[in-house]
């Protein structure tokens, strides 16, 4: 049938991707994804995913693996974000990952172009973040969470906050270094998230005043800005756990270009 000749196809998987291997652990590997390659992927059609990588270069994933399309990362970034990324390729590497990630047992570094010029070298960031139809929002200290009790507070008619895990609230914790400032009104930073919050990095700096260069969902003024870019400018640039440590410096030209 046209259904099992698909899943049959995905097997394959892709070669042709702008993936790098960094590290291989024996049962997991340690890559370096391009922006526009989806962590995981979403549905059947989807094959511009880190799981097609893998498929294509580690093929025992496929019969170690159920699933027709199996989710190998532990963790996730955007698409849109490059850089480090796990991949299981065992279901019992899988599980061990996704626990050390759940314990906070993983130090993650992120390199961003930010908005503005922070006047502080080095800050901390801690803040609750409520995470509704796909975006965190920061909740202010004296807001209460409209969905500590019930998926919708009484007496709102607003579907469209819609809560996509059970406990809606998360304390996200981050530590920003000002790694240099642009006359231009922008500035690179390295972000150490010590939890691991959808969207942390991006919500957190739009917060504090400083949006991603490119954040089309969290910078509220983007479209008064000098210039515009494709996408958010954030890489994963490191990774710190038991089993390893792992760096990926962007490169000299990941900077800031005008999109025309």
């Amino acid at each position: 049938t046209e259904l099992s000749d698909r899943l049959e196809k995905l097997k394959t998987g892709a070669g042709d991707l702008p993936i790098r291997p960094i590290s291989n652990g024996g049962d997991f590997v340690v890559v370096s994804k391009a922006a526009g390659i989806a962590s995981v992927p979403l549905n059947l059609s989807d094959d511009r995913t880190v799981t097609a990588w893998a498929r294509f270069h580690h093929p025992e994933v496929n019969t170690a693996f159920s699933e027709p399309q199996p989710e190998l990362a532990p963790h996730r970034l955007d698409t849109y974000t490059a850089g480090l990324l796990i991949v299981c390729l065992t279901p019992e590497s899988h599980a061990r990952w996704r626990d050390a990630f759940s314990l906070h047992k993983v130090e993650k570094q992120y390199t961003a172009w930010v908005w503005g010029t922070p006047e502080k070298p080095e800050f901390d960031l801690r803040t609750s973040l409520l995470l509704v139809t796909g975006k965190a929002r920061v909740l202010k200290a004296e807001e209460k969470d409209p969905f500590a009790a019930e998926f919708e507070e009484p007496g709102t008619s607003d579907k469209s906050w819609k809560v996509e895990r059970s406990s809606s609230t998360h304390t996200a914790s981050s530590r920003v270094k000002v790694l240099e400032s642009h006359p231009d009104g922008y500035s690179k930073v390295l972000v150490t998230t010590f939890t691991g919050i959808r969207h942390q990095v991006r919500a957190q700096m739009a917060h504090a005043g400083f949006p991603l260069v490119g954040d089309r969902v969290y910078d509220e003024q983007i479209d008064s800005r000098p210039f515009s870019v494709a996408h958010h400018m954030l890489w994963a640039s490191s990774l710190q756990t038991e089993e390893g440590t792992w760096t990926d410096a962007p490169p000299e030209d990941w900077r800031p270009v005008s999109n025309p």
